[in-house]
């Protein structure tokens, strides 16, 4: 799969799945939800896992994992942490066989390494005709501000526009 990032509530990104049983691998996209441009433009990497879904709570379950500070399980994929800008020219490869899966993406900021910043997690069945996750972001660290920043989009904050 390819990384797509959409700004303002989505980020670019491409995703290709690998399929299981030797089919051939049907590309499709992840696409990261900011909640607004200046948390997209704050963040400093995203990574996404790739977990199996195993119940109606799986993602509920892995955000608290995330916010609580814990260790993940081991996932069954993931991404190189990426920064928003290499999302927006289609970086962070995943590759996924076809199945149910709960995708978990962890947006952190250097400033504050032991905070995660934003969490989102959506489940998909991936198939040769399903091939497209939208993981939304949630704001996560009510502790640490936000930087104030001028850009009006992450392509202006990525040309070190602001």
């Amino acid at each position: 799969m390819n990384a797509k990032i959409v700004l303002f509530s989505l980020v670019p990104i491409s995703l290709a799945a690998a399929s299981c049983g030797g089919a051939t691998p049907a590309p499709g996209t992840y696409t990261i939800g900011f909640p607004s441009v200046l948390a997209a433009a704050a963040t400093d990497s995203v990574q996404v896992f790739v977990f199996p879904y195993a119940a109606a709570d799986t993602c509920q379950k892995l955000v608290e994992t995330v916010v609580t500070a814990q260790p993940l399980p081991s996932p069954v994929a993931s991404t190189a942490q990426t920064s928003p800008c290499s999302l927006l020219t289609g970086g962070a490869d995943l590759s996924v066989g076809f199945g149910d899966f709960a995708f978990l993406a962890v947006a952190t900021r250097n400033k504050f390494p032991n905070a995660s910043f934003l969490v989102g997690c959506a489940t998909q069945t991936t198939s040769s005709t399903n091939t497209v996750v939208n993981i939304p972001l949630e704001l996560t660290d009510f502790t640490n501000p936000l930087p104030t920043l001028t850009c009006t989009s992450l392509g202006q904050r990525c040309a070190q526009g602001c």
